[in-house]
């Protein structure tokens, strides 16, 4: 192989080399999904009626896989270098659905669009979503106002549900933990409240029935 040959070859090197380093860690970006589990709780009543949830976002930001965080009062800021695995009000979706799912007291559960049907229907605006910094310690903070509604009878309840978890340290991964914790609590209390709101709502539709 000539000089020049060679020359040519080893500069190529070099350039892959330098693309190489610029792909790596520096801009690889991590993704985050939240560990969720719902338990049961043995008072949670039995509901012979079906259920489809919806989840959607009080603003564009919350909208996105970008993660959240408030350093101080009014200002909202995103971490870098990483996401959630799904915008924000999916994964609390999810997290509802599943949690349903777990409690094994619904006949059925499914989700706003799909092709299951339902007696009600849970719509969740995700209001918060975030770190939030409280006198300098981070805390995981998640706020959902739910409408339950019977697709026949209209509007039955509407609630407001907050959950604060304070993070071990301020490292993402800390945070992602608190996150889980949050989205955990967020869906028991939901589940929970939702099972008996229905079975109440039933009650009260099928006493007015009855009194026609």
């Amino acid at each position: 192989m000539s000089r020049v040959r060679l020359a040519a070859v080893a500069l190529a090197c070099l350039l892959l080399a330098g693309c190489l380093s610029l792909a790596g860690p520096r801009n690889e970006v991590r993704v985050f999904s939240p560990d969720t589990k719902v338990q049961p709780n043995p008072e949670w009543p039995q509901a012979d009626w079906q259920m489809m949830v919806m989840a959607v976002s009080a603003n564009q930001l919350l909208d996105s896989p970008r993660i959240a965080v408030r350093p101080v009062p009014n200002q909202l800021q995103t971490y870098r270098g990483v996401r959630w695995a799904d915008n924000a009000p999916e994964l609390l979706e999810t997290a509802i659905v599943e949690g349903f799912e777990d409690s094994g007291r619904i006949a059925a559960i499914g989700r706003v669009g799909n092709s299951a049907r339902g007696d009600f229907a849970l719509f969740l605006e995700v209001r918060a979503f975030e770190t939030v910094y409280r006198d300098g310690q981070p805390e995981a903070v998640i706020e959902v106002q739910a409408n339950m509604v019977h697709l026949r009878a209209g509007r039955v309840a509407s609630k407001r549900f907050r959950q604060v978890v304070p993070g071990a340290a301020e490292d993402i991964d800390s945070m992602v933990v608190a996150f889980g914790e949050a989205m955990s609590a967020t869906a028991t209390d939901v589940v929970g409240w939702a099972l008996v709101e229905g079975n109440r709502a039933r009650a009260a539709i099928a006493a007015e029935s009855a009194g026609k």
